[in-house]
């Protein structure tokens, strides 16, 4: 069987895309003669940057074969040595080095599409350049007074108060920290900072999704009136918030956005909240659109998910300056004093456990019998829907007597399962099918109708329009003086704290008593129940369980299997970056 044909049948069964496919044969015919090295190259360059690397690290693969388990008939594919691979593809007309234009780039082991060594490249340029920058002229005096009112009990030490600093003296500004760590309230008391100094600075509020911004937009509306400073100051610190493909201005049908090089944002100061979630792509965009004197904060934890896309640029940045680079270990600051959980906190020793990698302390926690902040139980396939019955029916059951929309969406929200998988036992679609059944058996839910009372639906797609965005969550309520159903959902501006939508104006959505820990970034919920399958999967890592974990305020179930969660805490998720070395 030729490589083509194997290729092919890989794709049939979902191992490679058939864009992978259909790239590396376009690739072989710009090279022009048949070569099974090339075509190879291109498949596996493509298909590692659609699974988050931003390139093929040769070295990974190289020599051996792949993939490293097959579970059907196919053979496997023999990957060149790292030497002989290397030669063949410095030999061949459509792979380049640095700055050339050709399809493929190769630069030491490492193999990238161009568009995204063309990222790469151009992220660490607009780094290096912040970094080199000389710290900003500011008024010493004033700030003293400002970190003094802002900031009353904080010893020198304090994270918080150091970022304060870093921040307004730098360009560039990174601001990681867990759940609880304080990133808001720190940033909030930046801007204060800053406006104190420059009172006419413009400045930008954006997260990656519509949910993420809006949430940074409340906790920032929230911080305001809780600061020690001046009235006619807390009025000129912005509140609210958008998406980066807002802010940056989107193009229908189109990767490029409005404001670029050519066409730089106005504004002086632009903070991103939770960066994990940015992609190498986005990033790149974002930081080619700010004009020369802007200065960019990034805001998130480096333990969470990263983006779904490629690339993980804040882990990057982080482990870059925890590696020794002195200069980026200067825009760096890390909070790690959690103000949700105390040392104490059921939850938070889990988190902590886990984020350090120990796995048998994190079950330890999660089993002991007197913290009743957690708990744990040890399911099958066979048996998980009699165990979370009747905590389903306890978690959601109060919304749906709820008298008005407002108090059955803040009812609805205090609950939520979390899965790691959309489908089988263990996935979000039979969870939301069970959760149906209960509530149907219990509490009067009546799924048989499309738009049924208590319905929890989340948007899929934006809808500037309506402004709904990908991860809002509302309900299908039919309340008293209407004989039909509205979708509500959360809104702080209106007099009544929703907003009401006709459902068939909706767009894209799907129902949402289960939502996957990927959807749930960027959320809190005071109850959290955490569904694990009970098989190990390479889906299932740290930075998974670790995201899921910390969306629970005061109290988490997690229903799984130990050997299968032990697994995942010692698996990490491993993209391939050249930012490390780029970025010197």
């Amino acid at each position: 069987m030729s490589l083509t044909q194997t290729l092919q049948q890989f794709a049939e069964q979902g191992i490679f895309s058939h864009l992978d496919l259909h790239f590396g044969q376009f690739v072989q015919r710009l090279h022009g003669t048949p070569d099974d090295t090339v075509l190879l190259s291109a498949v596996l360059t493509s298909h590692f940057t659609a699974q988050g690397h931003i390139c093929l690290h040769l070295p990974y693969v190289a020599g051996q074969l792949f993939p490293t388990v097959l579970e059907t008939a196919l053979p496997q594919l023999h990957c060149p040595r790292l030497e002989q691979w290397q030669i063949a593809l410095l030999q061949s007309p459509v792979v380049g080095q640095k700055d050339e234009y050709k399809p493929l780039i190769l630069e030491q082991d490492r193999l990238y599409l161009y568009r995204y060594w063309q990222y790469e490249q151009q992220l660490a340029q607009h780094i290096q350049h912040w970094l080199q920058q000389p710290d900003l002229p500011v008024d010493q005096d004033l700030l003293q007074q400002g970190l003094a009112q802002l900031f009353p009990n904080a010893d020198p030490a304090d994270k918080q108060r150091e970022a304060a600093i870093r921040a307004v003296t730098q360009r560039f500004c990174i601001i990681s920290g867990g759940p609880g760590t304080g990133k808001t309230a720190t940033v909030v008391r930046i801007l204060a900072l800053l406006l104190s100094q420059q009172p006419k600075l413009q400045i930008a509020l954006a997260a990656p999704t519509g949910k993420a911004a809006a949430r940074l937009e409340e906790a920032i509306s929230a911080a305001i009136p809780r600061l020690q400073c001046d009235i006619e100051l807390k009025q000129r610190i912005p509140s609210h918030a958008s998406t980066l493909h807002r802010l940056l201005g989107s193009r229908n049908g189109s990767p490029y956005f409005i404001h670029s090089a050519s066409n730089p944002l106005l504004h002086d100061v632009v903070v991103i909240d939770e960066a994990s979630m940015v992609d190498l792509a986005m990033m790149t965009k974002l930081t080619q659109a700010l004009k020369p004197s802007a200065r960019l904060i990034l805001l998130g934890d480096r333990d969470q998910l990263a983006s779904v896309e490629a690339g993980t640029v804040l882990g990057d940045l982080c482990q870059i300056a925890e590696a020794g680079n002195q200069a980026l270990a200067n825009s760096l600051v890390l909070l790690e004093k959690s103000y949700r959980f105390d040392a104490n906190s059921g939850i938070g020793q889990v988190a902590q456990a886990m984020r350090r990698g120990e796995a048998e302390a994190a079950l330890q926690v999660l089993k002991q019998a007197d913290s009743p902040a957690v708990s744990w139980q040890e399911v099958t396939a066979e048996t998980l829907n009699g165990a979370v019955a009747l905590s389903l029916l306890h978690g959601y059951k109060s919304y749906l007597s709820a008298r008005e929309p407002l108090q059955a969406l803040t009812l609805f929200n205090q609950f939520r399962v979390l899965c790691a998988t959309r489908h089988g036992s263990f996935g979000v679609s039979s969870i939301n099918r069970l959760v149906e059944q209960v509530l149907s058996a219990h509490a009067g839910l009546k799924p048989q109708f499309r738009w049924y009372h208590g319905r929890p639906i989340m948007i899929t797609r934006n809808d500037y329009h309506l402004r709904l965005f990908n991860g809002d969550i509302g309900l299908i309520l039919w309340t008293k003086g209407l004989n039909e159903p509205q979708a509500f959902f959360p809104d702080p501006n209106s007099p009544d704290g929703v907003r009401m939508v006709w459902p068939n104006r909706l767009p894209e959505h799907e129902t949402v008593y289960a939502m996957t820990i990927h959807k749930s970034q960027g959320s809190e919920f005071d109850n959290v129940m955490l569904v694990l399958p009970d098989q190990h999967s390479a889906l299932l890592t740290r930075e998974l369980l670790y995201t899921g974990i910390t969306r629970a305020r005061n109290q988490l179930q997690v229903f799984g299997n130990s050997g299968v969660v032990k697994e995942a805490i010692g698996r990490r998720i491993q993209r391939s970056s050249g930012l490390p070395e780029v970025l010197v």
